[in-house]
């Protein structure tokens, strides 16, 4: 399988996941980002500091405390953003 096959197949099931919920479902953020996550859109990292990245929202809900302890900063992958591998 090629790389451009590989990435269909994960944006058709990611689709799929979320469609799932048509038409008489109900799709939250969580089960969105959660989707995500699993069909290689979404790529978590624990940070301790904000990452000041583009289209980061970690230092918007976490506070000195919990960056201290370790914040999940979910980051868009190549897939997601469009980028060549």
């Amino acid at each position: 399988m090629t790389n451009v096959e590989k990435e269909i197949a994960q944006l058709r099931a990611f689709a799929q996941e979320i469609m799932e919920c048509w038409p008489m479902g109900d799709l939250d953020g969580g089960t969105l980002q959660e989707a995500a996550e699993k069909h290689g859109l979404l790529k978590p990292e624990i940070r301790h500091e904000p990452c000041i990245k583009e289209g980061c929202v970690c230092v918007d809900y976490a506070d000195e405390q919990e960056f201290k302890n370790g914040v999940i900063c979910y980051r868009k992958t190549a897939l997601l953003l469009g980028a060549t591998s």
